[in-house]
């Protein structure tokens, strides 16, 4: 099957302009809805993670990755569009007693940080992912179906790429990223309607492969989503907000290799009513698994003065 080009010519590209990603040379079957996951992470520390005005506003952060050993979030709303940097804080404001050893920041908290780059071409603002590789930060952005990269220095503008989807659900577009090493393949995950992995090749400027997963509601009565992402090797682990689990998938073909299920934290943490979960970034690392849940706009129960988020630190399982 031929690849077809990207619709923006080379030089406007060369400008920082937006193209199309061509549509999928595969379609790959739809994978059968898997059993929900009965192993359940266990909690190593939580930590508080504010925004740049403080505690009192309610930042929502989403995403996650690490560059030069720091971590890095983007801001999920048109007020607070952009990539920031997590900054340990003082005094200690962790919510729970532990050790994150991988970090060697004990129990201090996070306020996120702004870096300074150009604003990132969007339609909508609603970033839900970003990562790294080498010297390149991209983005993306879920109501503008739109993949972006810049270089941390010496780049004027985002290079952009449209993503050519189509919904079922208002609020259900492209939340978590991926990108290899080399910077020449990305994955992306379409929440729902319908839950969808997106393989996509930045060389050839095409959706090499697309896999669906089924939508149905599980045996435990909770419809499956898709959020962070985060790759490792040649496998890929999916956040799922609403069924409070992580999925792992195989990178080269989609496909379901099972799952492990974390404490639903938000009820405890958070004034809030909503029955979905508000988890919105993964990051997994040799020992631990790293989720970052956003505020939702509640306060937390702790200070109703607070809309601080949280970064959380559980141990990963062996085998997974």
């Amino acid at each position: 099957m031929s690849r077809r080009p990207l619709g923006a010519p080379s030089d406007q590209r060369a400008a920082g302009g937006t193209g199309l990603l061509a549509l999928a040379l595969v379609t790959l079957p739809l994978q059968e809805a898997a059993p929900a996951p009965t192993r359940e992470l266990a909690i190593r520390a939580i930590f508080d993670v504010i925004g740049p005005d403080g505690p009192a506003t309610a930042f929502e952060p989403s995403g996650l990755t690490r560059h030069d050993g720091a971590w890095l979030v983007v801001g999920d709303t048109k007020a607070t569009r952009g990539v920031y940097r997590l900054v340990a804080t003082e005094p200690l404001v962790a919510s729970k007693p532990g050790v994150a050893a991988e970090t060697g920041t004990g129990r201090a908290g996070w306020r996120a940080v702004p870096l300074s780059l150009p604003d990132v071409p969007s339609e909508r603002y609603d970033f839900e992912g970003v990562d790294v590789t080498g010297q390149r930060v991209f983005v993306l952005d879920e109501r503008g179906s739109t993949l972006a990269s810049i270089a941390f220095e010496g780049e004027a503008a985002w290079e952009a790429w449209k993503i050519p989807i189509d919904p079922a659900h208002k609020n259900g577009g492209l939340e978590g990223l991926a990108v290899r090493p080399d910077g020449k393949l990305a994955y992306v995950v379409q929440q729902r309607g319908p839950r969808r992995l997106l393989a996509l090749n930045l060389e050839q400027r095409t959706i090499a492969w697309t896999r669906d997963h089924d939508d149905a509601r599980n045996d435990a009565d909770l419809e499956p989503d898709f959020n962070g992402l985060c790759l490792e090797g040649d496998v890929l682990f999916a956040l799922s907000c609403d069924t409070w689990s992580v999925r792992k998938l195989d990178a080269r073909s989609g496909a379901d290799l099972g799952g492990v299920v974390f404490p639903r934290l938000e009820h405890d943490e958070f004034r809030t009513t909503a029955r979905g979960g508000f988890a919105e970034g993964l990051h997994v690392t040799e020992h631990s698994i790293w989720i970052l849940y956003d505020n939702g706009q509640s306060p937390r129960r702790s200070g109703p003065a607070s809309f601080a988020s949280l970064l959380v630190e559980f141990e990963r399982p062996e085998g997974f």
